[in-house]
């Protein structure tokens, strides 16, 4: 079940590449994107001074996906307490597993070089950011930026 929100933001994000070039789908903290655009991809952790956390996806990286996990944000159930653990991944159904998978692990900020870790070994994981408290890791092929709050 961790796998079916992206599942299926993949599933409609194909299937509306039939009638446009320009494809983002959100589905819940799932998203695949797809298009001949950079975009950035606001990483929301509640607030604190990584609420304006923004990852950049470069046109050449689509299509792909991005979820996130979080043990404080959202009904979802999180075995872990990361505030935010987010996956950048080739699929939607392995975006959303392995953003479930690396949050799980990480219960404090110790946590974060094994979680970055544990997403590091899966194939087809790009990228993952994980927010715990006021500290911050990040592996993969990604690029950080600041977002405006006030849109998220």
């Amino acid at each position: 079940m961790a796998a079916v929100a992206g599942a299926f933001a993949e599933a409609v994000g194909r299937a509306l590449m039939e009638l446009s070039g320009h494809v983002v789908v959100e589905n819940g903290g799932d998203v695949w994107l797809a298009g001949p655009s950079d975009r950035t991809i606001a990483v929301w952790s509640g607030d604190g001074p990584m609420a304006a956390l923004g990852v950049r996806l470069p046109s050449s990286a689509m299509p792909c996906a991005v979820a996130t996990s979080s043990a404080t944000i959202g009904p979802s159930v999180s075995l872990g307490r990361a505030r935010a653990a987010t996956v950048i991944a080739d699929g939607g159904a392995l975006a959303d597993a392995a953003a479930s998978a690396v949050g799980n692990r990480v219960h404090d900020a110790c946590d974060i070089e094994a979680g970055l870790e544990s997403g590091s070994r899966i194939e087809g994981v790009r990228g993952v950011v994980i927010v715990i408290g006021e500290h911050l890791g990040a592996w993969g092929d990604i690029e950080l930026r600041p977002v405006d709050p006030r849109v998220l």
